[in-house]
Protein backbone atom coordinates (compact mmCIF):
# COMPACT_ATOMS: atom_id res chain seq x y z
CA UNK A 1 0.00 0.00 0.00
CA UNK A 2 2.81 2.53 0.94
CA UNK A 3 4.53 1.91 -2.78
CA UNK A 4 1.27 2.28 -4.40
CA UNK A 5 1.09 6.12 -2.54
CA UNK A 6 4.70 6.53 -3.27
CA UNK A 7 4.31 5.67 -7.27
CA UNK A 8 1.04 7.89 -7.43
CA UNK A 9 2.95 10.98 -5.65
CA UNK A 10 5.79 10.43 -8.05
CA UNK A 11 3.97 10.82 -11.18
CA UNK A 12 3.71 14.00 -13.37
CA UNK A 13 -0.37 13.46 -13.45
CA UNK A 14 -1.93 15.78 -11.08
CA UNK A 15 -4.91 14.53 -12.35
CA UNK A 16 -8.28 15.18 -9.93
CA UNK A 17 -8.37 10.60 -10.45
CA UNK A 18 -4.87 10.43 -9.07
CA UNK A 19 -5.13 12.67 -6.61
CA UNK A 20 -8.72 11.01 -5.14
CA UNK A 21 -6.93 7.72 -5.38
CA UNK A 22 -4.30 9.10 -2.93
CA UNK A 23 -6.65 10.75 -0.29
CA UNK A 24 -8.26 7.45 -0.12
CA UNK A 25 -4.87 5.83 0.42
CA UNK A 26 -4.21 8.62 2.97
CA UNK A 27 -7.50 7.28 5.13
CA UNK A 28 -6.42 5.03 7.61
CA UNK A 29 -9.97 3.72 7.48
CA UNK A 30 -8.66 2.73 4.02
CA UNK A 31 -7.57 -0.91 4.06
CA UNK A 32 -8.98 -2.17 7.65
CA UNK A 33 -11.41 -5.10 8.27
CA UNK A 34 -11.34 -4.43 11.89
CA UNK A 35 -11.61 -0.90 14.33
CA UNK A 36 -10.76 -2.73 17.67
CA UNK A 37 -11.82 0.76 20.53
CA UNK A 38 -11.78 0.89 23.96
CA UNK A 39 -10.72 2.99 27.12
CA UNK A 40 -7.49 0.45 27.33
CA UNK A 41 -6.70 -2.08 29.64
CA UNK A 42 -8.98 -4.42 28.46
CA UNK A 43 -6.37 -6.14 26.09
CA UNK A 44 -7.12 -4.76 23.01
CA UNK A 45 -3.98 -4.70 21.78
CA UNK A 46 -3.46 -8.73 22.52
CA UNK A 47 -6.78 -9.24 20.37
CA UNK A 48 -5.58 -6.22 17.29
CA UNK A 49 -1.97 -8.38 17.39
CA UNK A 50 -4.03 -11.51 17.20
CA UNK A 51 -6.53 -11.02 14.57
CA UNK A 52 -3.07 -9.42 12.71
CA UNK A 53 -1.56 -12.41 12.38
CA UNK A 54 -5.00 -14.21 11.32
CA UNK A 55 -4.55 -11.79 8.22
CA UNK A 56 -7.47 -9.32 9.37
CA UNK A 57 -6.25 -5.74 9.37
CA UNK A 58 -6.74 -3.67 12.42
CA UNK A 59 -6.61 0.14 13.45
CA UNK A 60 -3.16 1.46 14.41
CA UNK A 61 -1.23 0.34 17.71
CA UNK A 62 -0.11 3.67 17.85
CA UNK A 63 -3.58 5.03 17.60
CA UNK A 64 -1.89 7.41 15.20
CA UNK A 65 -5.35 6.99 13.66
CA UNK A 66 -6.65 8.15 16.98
CA UNK A 67 -9.48 5.56 17.09
CA UNK A 68 -8.07 3.22 19.44
CA UNK A 69 -9.21 4.96 22.49
CA UNK A 70 -11.93 7.67 20.89
CA UNK A 71 -14.54 8.49 23.29
CA UNK A 72 -17.19 8.60 20.63
CA UNK A 73 -18.37 5.96 17.57
CA UNK A 74 -15.97 7.43 14.74
CA UNK A 75 -18.12 9.09 11.86
CA UNK A 76 -15.61 8.60 9.17
CA UNK A 77 -15.47 5.00 8.68
CA UNK A 78 -15.86 3.14 5.55
CA UNK A 79 -19.28 1.18 4.99
CA UNK A 80 -17.60 -2.39 5.49
CA UNK A 81 -15.69 -2.47 8.84
CA UNK A 82 -16.24 -4.57 11.71
CA UNK A 83 -16.23 -1.99 14.59
CA UNK A 84 -15.44 -3.66 17.76
CA UNK A 85 -16.14 -2.03 21.54
CA UNK A 86 -13.88 -3.49 24.38
CA UNK A 87 -15.64 -2.79 28.10
CA UNK A 88 -14.74 -4.23 31.15
CA UNK A 89 -13.98 -3.58 34.90
CA UNK A 90 -13.39 0.43 34.94
CA UNK A 91 -11.38 0.79 38.22
CA UNK A 92 -9.27 -2.31 37.06
CA UNK A 93 -8.98 -0.18 33.41
CA UNK A 94 -7.78 2.83 35.42
CA UNK A 95 -5.27 0.85 37.49
CA UNK A 96 -3.84 -1.05 34.31
CA UNK A 97 -3.08 2.78 33.03
CA UNK A 98 -1.37 3.61 36.30
CA UNK A 99 0.82 0.52 36.36
CA UNK A 100 1.85 1.72 32.94
CA UNK A 101 2.61 5.40 33.65
CA UNK A 102 0.40 6.19 31.26
CA UNK A 103 -2.57 7.77 33.28
CA UNK A 104 -2.68 11.56 31.96
CA UNK A 105 -2.00 10.75 28.37
CA UNK A 106 -4.94 7.98 28.12
CA UNK A 107 -7.38 10.29 30.10
CA UNK A 108 -6.90 12.95 27.56
CA UNK A 109 -7.31 10.52 24.83
CA UNK A 110 -10.52 8.87 26.99
CA UNK A 111 -12.64 12.14 28.42
CA UNK A 112 -11.35 13.83 25.40
CA UNK A 113 -10.79 17.02 27.20
CA UNK A 114 -7.83 18.89 26.06
CA UNK A 115 -8.10 21.00 29.13
CA UNK A 116 -6.86 18.20 32.01
CA UNK A 117 -4.40 20.05 34.32
CA UNK A 118 -1.09 17.47 33.79
CA UNK A 119 0.01 19.21 37.19
CA UNK A 120 -2.88 18.23 39.24
CA UNK A 121 -3.69 15.20 37.54
CA UNK A 122 -3.57 12.25 40.90
CA UNK A 123 0.16 11.07 41.00
CA UNK A 124 -1.52 7.13 41.90
CA UNK A 125 -4.05 4.91 42.03
CA UNK A 126 -5.19 5.74 45.49
CA UNK A 127 -4.90 9.59 44.74
CA UNK A 128 -7.17 9.36 41.95
CA UNK A 129 -9.99 7.67 43.95
CA UNK A 130 -9.39 9.90 46.33
CA UNK A 131 -10.25 12.36 44.50
CA UNK A 132 -13.29 10.96 42.86
CA UNK A 133 -13.78 12.22 39.68
CA UNK A 134 -14.15 10.65 36.55
CA UNK A 135 -11.04 12.26 35.07
CA UNK A 136 -10.91 9.60 32.19
CA UNK A 137 -14.72 10.06 31.27
CA UNK A 138 -15.36 6.30 31.75
CA UNK A 139 -18.72 6.77 32.25
CA UNK A 140 -19.40 9.43 29.16
CA UNK A 141 -17.11 7.14 27.16
CA UNK A 142 -19.23 3.96 27.16
CA UNK A 143 -22.73 6.34 27.24
CA UNK A 144 -21.54 7.90 24.41
CA UNK A 145 -20.82 4.25 22.62
CA UNK A 146 -24.06 2.79 23.70
CA UNK A 147 -25.92 5.67 22.38
CA UNK A 148 -24.54 7.77 19.49
CA UNK A 149 -26.47 6.63 16.31
CA UNK A 150 -23.91 5.33 13.91
CA UNK A 151 -24.19 4.14 10.07
CA UNK A 152 -22.82 0.69 11.50
CA UNK A 153 -23.79 -1.61 13.58
CA UNK A 154 -21.32 -2.19 16.73
CA UNK A 155 -19.39 -5.47 18.43
CA UNK A 156 -19.44 -4.72 22.21
CA UNK A 157 -17.44 -7.74 23.83
CA UNK A 158 -16.82 -7.53 28.06
CA UNK A 159 -13.12 -8.29 29.08
CA UNK A 160 -13.78 -10.54 31.95
CA UNK A 161 -15.39 -13.01 29.41
CA UNK A 162 -13.95 -12.40 26.16
CA UNK A 163 -11.52 -15.64 26.85
CA UNK A 164 -14.76 -17.49 27.16
CA UNK A 165 -14.87 -19.92 24.64
CA UNK A 166 -18.43 -19.39 23.45
CA UNK A 167 -17.89 -15.45 23.87
CA UNK A 168 -14.43 -15.59 21.59
CA UNK A 169 -15.93 -17.89 19.17
CA UNK A 170 -18.62 -15.19 18.59
CA UNK A 171 -16.24 -12.46 17.92
CA UNK A 172 -14.24 -13.74 15.54
CA UNK A 173 -17.41 -14.83 13.99
CA UNK A 174 -18.30 -11.78 13.81
CA UNK A 175 -15.35 -10.10 12.58
CA UNK A 176 -14.30 -12.67 10.24
CA UNK A 177 -17.95 -13.98 8.42
CA UNK A 178 -19.81 -10.30 9.32
CA UNK A 179 -23.57 -10.88 7.78
CA UNK A 180 -22.92 -8.32 4.95
CA UNK A 181 -19.94 -10.30 3.87
CA UNK A 182 -20.41 -11.91 0.54
CA UNK A 183 -18.52 -15.14 1.74
CA UNK A 184 -16.66 -15.88 4.52
CA UNK A 185 -13.39 -14.92 5.33
CA UNK A 186 -12.85 -18.22 7.72
CA UNK A 187 -14.68 -21.62 7.95
CA UNK A 188 -16.75 -22.65 11.24
CA UNK A 189 -13.77 -24.71 11.51
CA UNK A 190 -10.86 -22.52 10.99
CA UNK A 191 -13.03 -20.08 13.58
CA UNK A 192 -13.45 -22.60 16.21
CA UNK A 193 -9.32 -23.30 16.21
CA UNK A 194 -8.76 -19.59 16.30
CA UNK A 195 -10.79 -18.87 19.40
CA UNK A 196 -9.12 -21.89 21.23
CA UNK A 197 -6.09 -20.57 20.84
CA UNK A 198 -6.86 -17.15 21.49
CA UNK A 199 -8.71 -18.28 24.94
CA UNK A 200 -5.40 -20.47 25.68
CA UNK A 201 -3.80 -16.93 25.80
CA UNK A 202 -5.56 -15.10 28.77
CA UNK A 203 -3.71 -14.41 31.51
CA UNK A 204 -4.33 -12.64 34.76
CA UNK A 205 -4.59 -9.09 35.18
CA UNK A 206 -1.31 -7.41 35.89
CA UNK A 207 -3.33 -4.68 37.95
CA UNK A 208 -5.27 -5.39 41.11
CA UNK A 209 -7.63 -3.45 42.95
CA UNK A 210 -8.90 -4.46 46.18
CA UNK A 211 -12.65 -4.60 47.18
CA UNK A 212 -12.58 -1.39 49.40
CA UNK A 213 -11.33 0.43 46.80
CA UNK A 214 -14.08 -1.23 44.29
CA UNK A 215 -16.50 0.24 46.52
CA UNK A 216 -15.42 4.04 46.78
CA UNK A 217 -15.24 4.55 42.48
CA UNK A 218 -17.10 3.48 39.34
CA UNK A 219 -19.86 1.65 41.33
CA UNK A 220 -23.18 2.40 39.40
CA UNK A 221 -20.46 2.25 36.44
CA UNK A 222 -19.52 -0.83 37.15
CA UNK A 223 -23.13 -2.31 37.78
CA UNK A 224 -24.26 -1.23 34.50
CA UNK A 225 -21.61 -2.72 32.82
CA UNK A 226 -22.50 -6.02 34.72
CA UNK A 227 -26.02 -5.71 33.45
CA UNK A 228 -24.68 -5.81 30.04
CA UNK A 229 -24.59 -9.04 27.40
CA UNK A 230 -20.89 -10.56 27.66
CA UNK A 231 -21.42 -9.97 23.76
CA UNK A 232 -23.66 -8.15 21.93
CA UNK A 233 -24.52 -6.11 19.19
CA UNK A 234 -25.31 -2.50 19.13
CA UNK A 235 -27.47 -1.53 16.27
CA UNK A 236 -27.14 1.66 14.44
CA UNK A 237 -30.73 2.38 16.48
CA UNK A 238 -28.64 2.02 19.65
CA UNK A 239 -31.08 -1.22 20.10
CA UNK A 240 -28.95 -3.99 21.79
CA UNK A 241 -29.06 -7.94 20.82
CA UNK A 242 -27.14 -10.42 22.56
CA UNK A 243 -25.48 -12.78 20.67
Amino acid sequence: MDVLKCLLAARDDSSPQVQELLDCLSDPSFDLQACICSVGGVSSTHLSNFLTRAGISCNLLTDQDALRHVNRPPAHLNPGICLVYLFGDPLACVASHYRRNQAYHQALKTSGNPELDKSTFPKNLQEYICRGEDLFGLQQHLDNWLGTRTQCDILFVRYERMFDLPVAAALFRHICNPPAASSPLKSEEELQAMAAEFCSQQRQRGSQVSAQQRQAMYVQLAAKMDALPAIFIRRRDCQIVPL
